[in-house]
């Protein structure tokens, strides 16, 4: 695990999600990176929410993370069934899971 900070949050990304940002290759990298950077905009988003009280950023960012739970778990089953990819299936669906706890979180304001 490794923490990093974005603004006021901390982030904590597993050794596959920090593989995805230093290397281009694979089949879930991308997927791992856009999926991180969205929980990552949304811990931020919710921070400046409960400091300022202002929601208007934080809906935004919930919105694409809606979308974004969605395409991630459709390239779990991609994963899963069309690639046979076990190993980026469970690194995706913990990923999603990540960022879906994320987004409830968000959402309790």
């Amino acid at each position: 695990m490794t923490t990093i900070r974005l603004g006021a949050a901390r982030i904590l990304m597993s050794s596959w999600e920090v593989s995805a940002f230093v290397s281009e290759d694979g089949f879930a990298a991308e997927d791992l990176r856009r999926g991180r950077g969205c929980a990552g905009a949304g811990h931020n988003r919710h921070g400046n929410c409960k400091e300022t009280g202002n929601a208007t950023t934080l809906e935004k960012s919930l919105m694409i993370a809606r979308v974004e739970v969605s395409r991630l778990q459709e390239r779990v089953d991609a994963a899963k069934s069309k690639r046979k990819d076990t190993e980026a299936a469970v690194n995706l669906g913990i990923s999603t899971k990540r960022l879906l706890s994320a987004l409830d979180e968000a959402e309790k304001l």
